[in-house]
């Protein structure tokens, strides 16, 4: 995620998009599948939407597990 991220602050889109392709295909219950799930939450503007998308996301969580 670290060179993910540093690629996408350098403009380097294209490296990034690729690094997060890769990532996603090694990683599907990963931190970054994760993230990308809980995205539309936090970018909902209505709070009612956000509530629904936050119990949508809770059936789904067991497919995200978190490792110590």
């Amino acid at each position: 995620m670290i060179a993910i991220n540093l690629y996408a602050r350098t403009k380097r889109v294209r490296m990034a998009d690729s690094l997060d392709k890769a990532a996603l295909a090694k990683f599907p219950a990963g931190v970054l599948a994760r993230s990308m799930a809980q995205g539309p939450i936090f970018e909902s503007k209505d709070p009612v939407e956000a509530e629904k998308l936050y119990k949508k996301l809770g059936g789904e969580i067991s497919a995200f597990p978190i490792s110590e």
